[in-house]
């Protein structure tokens, strides 16, 4: 028997030379079924063959397939080289460190990183054009919205996204202050003194706003607009420090604020439990705030409002000064704790145990034995009663007992927890 695979690799180029010769001396193709070429294949003996019996079966199709295949492949294989080497051999020059890795692993790296930088993008186009439609305010003077604020707000209700937002959610989409022109300022600025001044007194301070107005306005004007640039409200820092914390005067009717569990609910009319129930639902709250998951301040369902404030409501104290007071803000992980100011003497009542919060049925416990403390037979020592009365003093005075008194020794240990305090309440 013959070997037909081998019989067919040495006639078929004879086979193809004879065809490309017969087309280029013009002769015709005979009609009729084309000619196929036979290969020899020996058969498995049988009941009714034997070795030296063949069967003659068609090789040009099986051929032509496998051709195909062949050249399929390879286009395949060149097509890849060719995109790698344009693509690896660029990132391969800035980076020398992937050379050392398998040519799979350069492609899943690249493919990550071209995904990150696209979402990066994506997220940096789509906050920065909800920060130019939150910046349109005519919503605010229309009784019935007009159909430019419908689709406004349509488009604001898509870039939102039909995910429930978080308290944070949304403060790096919110426009910043915006900054007035020097004009405007000047005109609002009579429109208010208009009443306060006679006319000879507004005569004369139109006077100076004209000065102001085209002198050394202009140049702190610049300078504002510098500072708009790079903050969210370029009032913030200036109010809080020349308007709040430079007050002088008490702040115990005139700035702080308190909070009651009920006003005209009362579940039961003891001290221990009703403590123990506000502790911990204040220190729910708080985390809450820590973590964000809770529902920003939204108008209409559509305009979201800052949180920046929110992150001040636990384990913050305003330190006095003599000229200027500041504030103490202290990391969450440390204002665990609440104190309890009871018949002259303070308690600290740890809110946590073991990374758990306390149930209300615990708080109200501890509640309970400060309550019981009082009969006990330790007096109070002369003076303690009546020291928190210091805060309702006007700040200069109360800065100047605090740099003398609170700066150093225990007291400052004892002050140092007053301030990481999460709240300071009293019982009576």
């Amino acid at each position: 028997a013959y070997n037909g695979r081998s019989t067919a690799r040495r006639r078929f180029p004879i086979r193809r030379h004879r065809r490309r010769r017969r087309h280029s001396t013009g002769q015709k193709r005979s009609s009729g079924r084309p000619r196929r070429r036979l290969s020899l294949l020996q058969t498995p003996p049988g009941p009714s063959s034997s070795p030296a019996i063949a069967q003659l079966l068609p090789d040009d199709r099986l051929h032509s397939i496998r051709f195909r295949r062949r050249r399929r492949s390879r286009l395949l294989a060149s097509l890849r080289s060719s995109r790698r080497s344009s693509c690896y051999e660029r990132v391969g020059a800035s980076t020398p460190l992937l050379n050392r890795f398998d040519p799979f692993v350069q492609e899943t790296v690249l493919n990550i990183v071209v995904a990150g930088l696209g979402w990066l993008l994506f997220a940096f186009v789509r906050r920065r054009f909800l920060r130019l439609l939150l910046s349109y305010h005519g919503w605010i003077f229309e009784r019935k919205p007009s159909m430019l604020t419908k689709i406004w707000g349509l488009l604001v209700m898509i870039l939102r996204g039909p995910f429930k937002p978080d308290l944070y959610s949304f403060q790096r989409s919110l426009p910043h202050l915006p900054l007035p022109a020097l004009k405007d300022t000047c005109r609002r600025y009579l429109q208010t003194v208009r009443p306060l001044l006679k006319d000879e007194d507004y005569e004369e301070m139109q006077n100076l706003v004209c000065s102001f107005q085209n002198g050394v306005g202009r140049k702190l004007q610049r300078y504002l607009y510098l500072k708009y640039l790079r903050s969210s409200n370029y009032v913030t820092d200036w109010w809080e420090q020349f308007v709040y914390l430079r007050s002088r005067s008490s702040l115990m009717i005139n700035s702080n604020y308190y909070a009651v569990d009920a006003m005209f609910l009362h579940s039961t009319e003891l001290q221990a439990p009703r403590a123990g129930s506000v502790i911990n639902a204040l220190m729910k709250y708080k985390r809450k705030l820590e973590t964000g998951r809770m529902d920003p301040l939204i108008l209409r369902n559509i305009v979201p409002l800052c949180s920046s404030q929110y992150e001040r409501t636990f384990g913050t104290m305003r330190i006095p000064g003599i000229e200027q007071d500041s504030i103490r803000h202290v990391d969450p992980a440390e204002s665990k704790h609440v104190v309890v100011f009871h018949d002259g003497r303070w308690y600290t009542v740890p809110c946590y145990f073991r990374g758990r919060l306390l149930e209300p049925v615990e708080l109200e416990s501890q509640i309970q034995r400060i309550l019981d403390d009082a009969d006990s037979e330790e007096a109070v020592k002369p003076g303690e009663l009546k020291l928190p009365a210091l805060t309702t003093l006007a700040r200069n005075e109360w800065g100047r007992l605090y740099e003398q008194h609170f700066k150093t020794g225990k007291n400052r240990e004892a002050m140092d927890i007053l301030e990481k305090a999460a709240k300071i309440g009293r019982a009576v």
